[in-house]
């Protein structure tokens, strides 16, 4: 290598003059630039790869929303785009920013001259913060940028272009805006944003075509599906999170520009995590949402115009947000004003046969890693609910003792699940300890007397196994419905398919389909508590209180599933400062069961006098 870098860097070499050679510095000067040539290449070899690779950016083209509610724009108006973005940067002790630029629509983006960009309208965002700093509730993988710009004042196509590549900066630049906000940078620095843009040829990303006109939008050939929640712009929207007032409410509708007369609209939609795919066309235009667990939420809505030439479907509207604490909405407690809310007709006899109902309890256990119960308490919560029951039109039979076995619960269960006939309603209730499965840890299980957690698949019973029960009672007896509410720790591991949409639904097709559903007293982690002051479990005093006719939220003299599980869920959650809060999961089918308040006389029917 020494020879080689003395060939480059020593053109005396092919000197004619030999004499010249002998020179007493020529030996250093061949040394030094031999030092200076190996660090270049420790330098190109380090630093060059860093920059090339120092961070990518890759928006996600279906979260694209304009915030006026329409990609048509006038000339010289305020524009607001958000989109979120899939980006990686590197940690570092630098600020990474992104450029953006608003260009014409035939605009080509592959290989682009600094000169063919300096026409564009450029703008920078910060994507990134040194490795130290704190992002706070907003830093989570896939962030929503916010473009803010004048619109240009020649009509016509334009895009919003971002560029796949962050530059990284020892200081911040001197702009007042927050992070993943776009602005306009001063003609020193636009220069270096236009680079930052163009620096890599295929790296510049398309983002949404937009149109400029003076004019009224021009009828539109595919329809684009507007989203609000509560009634607002999404990054408008009041707090999400905590115990409020209101649920949260999506909205959507398609845009004016969509001026087809024939045919028909229709909607789908979806709440991640909760649903695995889109539900059936429909014609809602909304759903409210009572209950929604902490971290990112993405809701997606799509719309489809249906006639007898075509069907025609939109693009897909999303907004994806974060939860930092379970919302938990206040249930309304009586019709909405102006609406007559009234349970049909339905002759009680029809809907079910009988009411059966099983109650478990017991305060004793051999496994010291679970503690005594208070017997005083546990025997008011079977009490409680036994008479709250009864008073219901249920058969109640209870198992309630210092120490019940797995088996003893075992054959109860084939017992009341074998004396279940067709159209029979069947209600469970279980109050003991509840735990984790340590090898496990989301498998759920009830302690029974007997049981060790050492090998809890021996004597203590799963709650999955539930679900065996329930399959049994609605397809080989032809029961009609099944609930069980589960009062222990970590309960809500036993949750199937967690429900958390509401909208308004006929009650007599409700009753109809057979279904099963589990009742928890709190989430996957939490702990059921019982309130010294009522000497008793929380769950199981507003359960009953909620059976008794509290949880009769349209006073009418009936009550469904979803509004006993509303009014429970929100007052457990309330008296315990959302350190316990109820949880609802489907095992199977879609029937709900039905209640009327403690009481009162279903013998006339349904008819909410």
């Amino acid at each position: 290598m020494q020879a080689t870098v003395a060939a480059w860097v020593d053109p005396i070499r092919v000197s004619k003059s030999p004499r010249k050679h002998k020179n007493t510095w020529r030996r250093p000067v061949k040394i030094y630039f031999s030092r200076i040539y190996f660090l270049g290449c420790i330098v190109l070899y380090f630093f060059i790869p860093s920059v090339v690779n120092a961070g990518g950016l890759v928006p996600h083209l279906d979260s694209v929303v304009f915030s006026n509610g329409s990609s048509i724009v006038k000339p010289g108006t305020m524009v607001e785009i958000r989109f979120r973005v899939s980006q990686y940067t590197y940690g570092s002790d630098e600020y990474g920013y992104a450029s953006l630029g608003i260009a014409p629509k035939s605009a080509k983006t592959d290989v682009v001259r600094h000169a063919s960009a300096n026409s564009w309208l450029i703008l920078g965002i910060l994507v990134s913060l040194p490795k130290h700093a704190d992002l706070g509730p907003s830093d989570y993988d896939e962030p929503e940028y916010k473009v803010s710009f004048k619109a240009p004042t020649k009509p016509g196509r334009y895009k919003l272009l971002l560029g796949g590549v962050p530059k990284f900066t020892a200081q911040r630049r001197t702009y007042n805006t927050k992070i993943w906000q776009s602005f306009e940078p001063s003609m020193i620095d636009r220069s270096g944003f236009i680079s930052t843009l163009i620096q890599y040829n295929g790296m510049i990303k398309d983002v949404v075509d937009f149109t400029v006109s003076a004019a009224a939008p021009t009828t539109s050939q595919t329809p684009t599906v507007y989203l609000r929640i509560n009634d607002k712009v999404p990054p408008y929207t009041e707090k999400i999170g905590g115990m409020q007032k209101n649920p949260v409410i999506f909205s959507w509708k398609i845009g004016p520009e969509f001026q087809r007369k024939d045919g028909k609209v229709q909607y789908r939609y979806q709440l991640k995590p909760y649903d695995d795919q889109f539900g059936v066309w429909t014609d809602d235009v909304q759903v409210s949402y009572a209950f929604l667990q902490k971290g990112i939420h993405e809701f997606q809505v799509e719309a489809r115009h249906v006639s007898d030439a075509h069907t025609i479907e939109s693009q897909r509207a999303t907004y994806r947000f974060n939860v930092p604490k379970e919302h938990i909405a206040q249930p309304i407690s009586k019709a909405p004003i102006g609406l007559e809310v009234k349970p049909p007709a339905v002759s009680y006899d029809a809907v079910y046969k009988k009411s059966r109902a099983l109650l478990v309890g017991m305060w004793e256990f051999s496994d010291a890693q679970f503690p005594k119960f208070n017997e005083k308490q546990i025997q008011t919560d079977i009490q409680s609910l036994e008479k709250v029951l009864s008073d219901s039109g249920f058969e109640v039979a209870v198992l309630a003792k210092p120490r019940v076995t797995r088996d003893e619960i075992v054959q109860a269960l084939a017992m009341l699940v074998g004396s279940a006939r067709r159209d029979d309603r069947v209600f469970v209730y279980f109050s003991t300890h509840g735990f984790a499965d340590p090898n496990s840890p989301r498998e759920g299980y009830l302690a029974t007397s007997d049981c060790s957690t050492v090998a809890p698949e021996v004597k203590c019973f799963k709650l999955k196994d539930l679900e065996h029960y329930a399959r049994k009672a609605l397809d080989s007896q032809d029961a009609k419905q099944i609930l069980f509410a589960v009062d222990s720790c970590f309960s809500g591991l036993g949750v199937v398919q967690k429900t958390g949409a509401h909208a308004h639904v006929n009650l007599s097709q409700l009753a109809v389909p057979k279904g099963a559903f589990m009742l928890t007293a709190g989430m996957a982690a939490q702990k059921a508590q019982i309130d010294p002051t009522l000497g008793m479990s929380i769950f199981a005093h507003f359960l009953a209180k909620g059976l008794n006719g509290e949880g009769d939220l349209m006073r009418n003299g009936l009550m469904t599933l979803s509004q006993l599980f509303v009014y429970v869920q929100w007052e457990v959650a309330k008296q315990t400062d959302s350190r316990q809060i109820p949880m609802i999961g489907k095992i199977t089918g879609d029937g709900e069961m039905l209640f009327w308040p403690a009481g009162k006389n279903p013998s006339g029917g349904f008819n909410g006098k």
